[in-house]
């Protein structure tokens, strides 16, 4: 259950950075990474001080970057057919 916390987490973060990324310039684009990095960071220690196991944080890890993937190019794909 914890791992299927983190993929939620981790998308819903590189969701919203995303969106924050349309509405200011875009050329923010290294300090909105950083940021992520830094509240993807935050999510797992979250789950790491709730005691989730290694395996589930690994799983939530693997998944979540898979989703996080998948959404960059989807907004990159929109972007460039604008």
């Amino acid at each position: 259950m914890n791992s299927i916390l983190i993929i939620l987490s981790i998308g819903v973060c590189t969701f919203t950075i995303l969106k924050i990324r349309d509405i200011i310039d875009p050329t923010l684009t290294l300090a909105l990474m950083i940021v992520m990095f830094l509240l993807d960071g935050g999510i797992l220690y979250g789950f790491y001080l709730l005691e989730a196991s290694n395996k589930e944080i690994s799983i939530g890890i693997l998944f979540g970057t898979i989703i996080k993937v998948l959404l960059l190019l989807i907004s990159e794909s929109k972007e460039k057919e604008n």
